[in-house]
């Protein structure tokens, strides 16, 4: 188990959108997969956007939201890190 900050070290971030002491116990790159107190990645796919997966990742219990686009509404108990590229 990390905290975002940890984990994002050396990783070039455009935005940050809540706390950076989440405490993250898995990386996931689907959302099928997420559970309590994962980071998901929205990533841009050549026939499926990650981003459509995003209210499905946090319902699933995501705290980290990794992704290119800035979120259009915000959790207030989920951290958005806004990138250049998720992939």
């Amino acid at each position: 188990m990390k905290n975002i900050s940890q984990l994002l070290n050396d990783i070039k971030t455009k935005a940050i959108h809540g706390s950076e002491d989440v405490i993250v116990v898995d990386l996931i790159l689907d959302s099928r997969k997420v559970t309590d107190h994962s980071l998901f990645f929205a990533v841009k796919g050549t026939l499926v956007d990650g981003h459509q997966f995003i209210e499905t990742a946090i319902s699933k219990g995501a705290k980290v939201i990794v992704c290119q686009e800035e979120p259009v509404s915000l959790h207030t108990d989920v951290t958005y890190v806004v990138v250049d590229d998720v992939s």
